[in-house]
């Protein structure tokens, strides 16, 4: 969040921050997933590998970070 915060969310930042999320989540899992951030009426999809929609044993996650809300989608 720092990152973002401190390059005020450049596309810059944003794929930064997607390289350290992809590299960490296909270092330690072989599933798929999605990442998404919404702040106030936005959401973007931070990184995403596969649709949901497609996927099976769909598990999710949500971590609040000062105004942001972050969700993550894992399945098969």
């Amino acid at each position: 969040m720092k990152k973002l915060e401190d390059d005020h969310f450049s596309k810059k930042s944003y794929d930064e921050v997607n390289g350290l999320l992809e590299n960490y989540l296909n270092k330690y899992s072989n599933k798929n997933y999605q990442i998404i951030e919404f702040s106030s009426q936005n959401h973007i999809i931070l990184i995403s590998k596969g649709d949901p929609k497609d996927g099976d044993n769909l598990k999710t996650a949500v971590r609040n970070i000062e105004n942001y809300k972050f969700l993550l989608y894992i399945w098969d």
